[in-house]
């Protein structure tokens, strides 16, 4: 059992003086039905329902208190309320507190941004294999430590502060040494990382999504700033490793100069001289890329096998990460050159066709830009985009990346994504508002819904010089919609349809 006056004071939740010396708990949680004796309950007013009309459930099934953030709480009888100033934060702490502070016993670091952030798990990971230390990932394409793989794909990026709790105690519990996270803006604003003690924390980039769920991009920007101001700083300081040629990078740099002087900045460019990783040279290969930099001054070489310049710049933050965890060039320039990139980043089927067939995770109007224009590099012929946009998100994006699409692909296939709740006639609509709107006099488009066949149709298309984009799923291997997952992965799907081809022939 845990005296919860110590408890909230060494959270830094409330002063003891606030709290009955006597009151003690052995657990916590946000779900009144599964309060109980020795159970604290943590009323959180979230976006389905409010917790504090549940204190009256939690009281009857025997909680001896709960934490509120309204000051009209009213506390049934037995229930001590314990007001504080956010209760969503409240409950990521006290589920760290109460796992045993695992992550403070790791080398930990996170990593926040619209695109990159999984590649750059990877990197990372690589990175702390090659200084030799036993590493934990959590993140959208699996949950992972040791030779153990929980979750494929994850359901969310970013778990909640209860199974982010118990992964961390297992991970540290199964001698995990380092951990590498994705960090969602939903995850930030949330409060969900809160408690988790980060060493370094690194930002990717900031382009338009989730705008379903931010409403404006400054909302946006926001909830990945907490990240250097907020969850740093509560955690002791470490290092913030920002981009500065985004906007948003140099937005966070001046912030936390200002309101958290105990993290450092650590920053990377291509063009700012003032970075304290900058980019000379980058030297393009069928094998990868080869990358002249300079680290404060002194010469910093990194091999890469992938290509594309987003991928320089993941590398970047995954260096800068891995040196504010205090590793070495040696290790960071064997990790690097090691990685081989995360499943449906960018990744090659290969089933015996004439033609280069890519299936990536793009599915923002910057993404998948960058996507294509990688894919250029490999055609002679068409550039062929298989692509959706997924329901239930944000829909400004939507013509914008047909409007993306329009300008690189000689030949469009506007699909289902993942049409969850919404109407897939819809949502291609708005895709083709942009692709009309943008589409060059030489450019061909249609729609063909069901994904299977849009993707049957790409590969019966493609001639030996073109290459396919499949875009927008990746390492998923699900189809949301209407409420039900069905299996599907975009590469089964492809390499299926190759097969079909050469048999039909």
């Amino acid at each position: 059992m845990h005296n919860l006056a110590a408890l909230l004071e060494e959270t830094r939740l409330a002063p003891a003086a606030r709290v009955p010396a006597d009151l003690s708990i052995e657990a916590v949680t946000d779900d009144s039905r599964r309060c109980g004796p020795g159970v604290l309950f943590v009323a959180i007013a979230g976006g389905r329902a409010d917790g504090h009309q549940f204190l009256a459930q939690a009281a009857a099934a025997g909680a001896p208190a709960a934490l509120v953030s309204s000051p009209r709480a009213k506390a049934p009888a037995g229930l001590h309320l314990i007001q504080v100033e956010n209760t969503r934060q409240a409950y990521a702490r006290l589920c760290q507190k109460l796992a045993g502070d695992p992550s403070a016993g790791m080398l930990a670091a996170c990593v926040t941004g619209t695109n990159g952030k999984t590649t750059v798990t990877y990197m990372l990971e690589a990175i702390l294999l090659a200084a030799g230390l036993k590493t934990g990932v959590l993140g959208t394409v699996n949950y992972r430590w040791g030779d153990h793989v929980e979750l494929e794909p994850a359901p969310q990026t970013t778990p909640s502060p209860a199974e982010l709790a118990e992964y961390l105690r297992r991970m540290r519990a199964e001698g995990v040494q380092a951990l590498v996270m994705e960090t969602s803006s939903h995850a930030l604003d949330q409060h969900r990382v809160d408690g988790i003690q980060f060493r370094a924390a690194g930002f990717t980039n900031l382009t338009q999504d989730h705008l379903d769920y931010h409403r404006t991009m400054d909302e946006y920007r926001a909830a990945k700033e907490r990240l250097f101001t907020e969850v740093l700083p509560a955690a002791g300081g470490g290092v913030a490793v920002l981009n500065l040629d985004d906007p948003a990078g140099r937005h966070y740099a001046e912030r936390v100069r200002q309101t958290a002087p105990g993290v450092q900045v650590f920053s990377f460019s291509f063009h700012r001289p003032d970075a304290d990783l900058l980019v000379d040279t980058v030297h393009v290969t069928r094998h990868g890329q080869y990358v002249r930099a300079r680290l404060r001054g002194r010469p910093f070489y990194l091999q890469l096998r992938l290509h594309g310049l987003y991928n320089v710049q993941n590398a970047l933050v995954a260096a800068g990460m891995a040196l504010g965890l205090g590793l070495d060039h040696d290790a960071i320039a064997q990790g690097l050159a090691a990685t081989r990139g995360a499943p449906g980043r960018f990744e090659l089927v290969e089933a015996g066709q004439p033609f280069p067939v890519i299936v990536d995770y793009a599915h923002t109007p910057d993404s998948l830009q960058q996507t294509l224009l990688n894919a250029c590099a490999f055609r002679t012929g068409r550039l062929i985009a298989v692509f959706g946009a997924g329901g239930d998100r944000d829909p400004g994006k939507r013509p914008q990346m047909g409007r993306v699409a329009a300008r690189l692909a000689d030949h469009i296939i506007v699909t289902n994504d993942n049409p969850r709740t919404e109407e897939p006639k819809a949502i291609a609509e708005m895709i083709l508002d942009g692709i009309k709107e943008a589409a060059f006099g030489t450019t061909r488009w249609q729609v063909i819904l069901d994904r299977a066949s849009a993707i049957r149709e790409a590969i019966r298309l493609a001639m030996p010089a073109d290459v396919i984009v499949i875009a927008g799923k990746g390492h998923e291997n699900y189809q949301d919609a209407m409420g039900r997952k069905t299996h599907f992965d975009d590469r089964e799907q492809a390499a299926a349809a190759v097969a079909a081809l050469r048999r039909a022939k």
